[in-house]
């Protein structure tokens, strides 16, 4: 089994510590947010696998902690109005 690699914004942790929690539909949703250089989106599974921490990528950890961050502070404005 591969060693995880460092890594530099946390999420890994994040998602491991429970702070975050990773629902059916995110890695897609963050790869769609993620362009590789030819201009094409990263697979959802490419995701998963950064997120996971098997495979190094500091643009899709940024862009997964600030989709992260959003849909922590959507879910908690829905709770406030019910």
């Amino acid at each position: 089994m591969r060693e995880k690699k460092e890594n530099t914004t946390g999420i890994v942790a994040r998602i491991e510590a429970g702070e975050f929690e990773v629902d059916h539909g995110d890695y897609q949703r963050i790869a769609r947010l993620c362009l590789k250089s030819d201009g094409k989106p990263y697979t959802a599974d490419y995701v998963r696998k950064v997120l996971l921490g098997l495979r190094k990528n500091a643009v899709i950890e940024k862009k997964a902690l600030a989709y992260f961050r959003k849909k922590q502070s959507m879910y908690k404005a829905l709770q406030k109005i019910s």
